[in-house]
């Protein structure tokens, strides 16, 4: 596991604490949950939560590729 998955890893979970402290203050304020969509802090954190998802998926293919890289060479 690379230095970038471990940052990109440590960056969604602090983006997900972000994220349900946002949705704990929404929820003492008594917002429906289906409301959430629209506070803009709440989809600035949840876009940032996607973000990062999406940065980890890409790494995940990377990684993949080159596994598969490195078996074919030592066939």
């Amino acid at each position: 596991m690379g230095k970038a998955r471990k940052h990109v890893e440590a960056q969604i979970e602090n983006a997900s604490a972000n994220l349900q402290g946002r949705v704990k203050i929404l929820e003492e304020r008594k917002v429906a949950a289906s409301s959430f969509k629209s506070d803009p802090m709440w989809r600035k954190l949840n876009g940032e939560l996607k973000k990062r998802k999406n940065q980890l998926a890409v790494i995940e293919k990377k990684e993949e590729k080159a596994r598969g890289m490195k078996c074919n060479q030592q066939d």
